[in-house]
């Protein structure tokens, strides 16, 4: 099958999960990447409400229970860290329940979890993806999620928050692993607004890998042709830019 049928079938496929079909590129890319495997166990997490529960009157139990699945990079890497626990405490159900009773997790939201991977994985399997292959690392997994998520990155502003596609402002969610770094570029799961519009699921990224992935849709323009004596060719600077944001400048 083509790269077109692919994204295709699988689109069918995670319609049926009731998944966004940008997923499918995501799965796409992290075949690409050599990290499906780790990219099926974020897709799937996404695709269903977080495991992870908070109760008012608990919040400061639930949270130093979830510590271990934050990092200050990628929230994204902290579902493939809760997975690792899950499957190394929660083998069997009789395991299962009382790890997530004692961590603040859901039990039906993990089978769900589960359920949804273990499909998905087939369904991979049937297209001939490779599952086999390395584990992730943030710029992997980052580069393999921004496939599906071109227009929900965001650029640092002065004001604390992120200026997003087509002049779209957020901010990181609180919850987030990433709410204190703050770093200059970001690509969000989902934004979802309350107060304000919030970033959710969080991940670092740089500008060249949004320009590599979204070379098809980027908008350039051309400017400051000079004489290169060295080549003897007239050369100009290239701005490029992806939603109204500047990926590239000179």
């Amino acid at each position: 099958l083509t790269a077109d049928q692919k994204l295709t079938d699988i689109g069918r496929k995670l319609a049926r999960f009731s998944i966004e079909p940008s997923l499918g590129r995501m799965l796409l890319e992290g075949d690409q990447q050599g990290i499906l495997k780790d990219v099926l166990t974020v897709v799937s997490g996404l695709s269903i409400d977080d495991p992870r529960l908070r109760p008012a009157e608990r919040r400061d139990d639930a949270d130093k229970a979830h510590a271990p699945f934050k990092t200050e990079t990628s929230d994204f890497a902290g579902f493939l860290l809760l997975w690792a626990a899950l499957e190394s405490n929660g083998k069997s159900n009789s395991r299962l329940r009382p790890y997530c009773r004692d961590n603040y997790l859901s039990f039906r939201r993990v089978q769900e979890w589960r359920f949804v991977r273990k499909q998905l994985e087939s369904e991979c399997r049937q297209l001939g993806l490779r599952l086999e292959g390395q584990s992730a690392n943030d710029e992997s997994l980052h580069r393999s999620l921004l496939a599906g998520l071109l227009g929900r990155i965001g650029l640092r502003h002065e004001d604390g928050g992120y200026r997003g596609a087509r002049s779209v402002r957020f901010y990181v969610h609180p919850s987030s692993g990433l709410s204190q770094k703050r770093p200059e570029w970001v690509v969000a799961a989902e934004l979802t607004e309350t107060s304000r519009i919030f970033g959710r699921y969080v991940g670092m990224i740089r500008p060249e890998w949004v320009e590599a992935l979204a070379q098809h849709i980027c908008s350039r323009r051309y400017g400051a042709p000079y004489w290169d004596a060295d080549t003897g060719y007239v050369r100009e600077e290239e701005f490029t830019s992806l939603y109204g944001l500047p990926l590239s400048d000179g």
